[in-house]
């Protein structure tokens, strides 16, 4: 029996979450905003794949008010060749939350464009990732 494409990605998520998210609520609650999480956990697409996912989701929280930052840290650091300029976007690890009472995942797919707008009414980790 060949199993739908989209329960494919909802349990390729829920083991993501698994993995990589604690289910004890942390101590301090970390600040509500939308962060793009690019660390090699998943694989996904080029350079260029990826910075369009950036554009594309920093035009999302843009549009709709939310802070957005990115956590680019595969396989080099993004800082180190962009700088904020207007809008400081970089997060450091310490600064992620870990647990899934904290952090709502999302993992987007081909380029990362689509986030659903009820997604960033809490913190969230999206992570890009090639469609397969």
């Amino acid at each position: 029996m060949r199993i739908p494409q989209n329960i494919k990605r909802l349990l390729f998520g829920a083991r993501l979450v698994a993995r990589h998210y604690s289910l004890l609520p942390e101590k301090q609650n970390p600040s509500r905003r939308c962060i793009l999480r690019i660390d090699g956990r998943i694989p996904n697409g080029g350079l260029c794949d990826r910075l369009r996912g950036i554009a594309g989701i920093y035009l999302h929280c843009k549009v709709n008010n939310h802070p957005f930052g990115v956590l680019f840290d595969h396989p080099f650091e993004l800082q180190e060749i962009l700088r904020p300029n207007r809008y400081d976007w970089r997060v450091t690890k310490e600064e992620m939350g870990s647990s899934i009472w904290d952090v709502s995942v999302a993992v987007t797919y081909g380029g990362g464009n689509a986030v659903p707008p009820s997604a960033v009414a809490r913190p969230m980790c999206i992570t890009s990732a090639e469609a397969t």
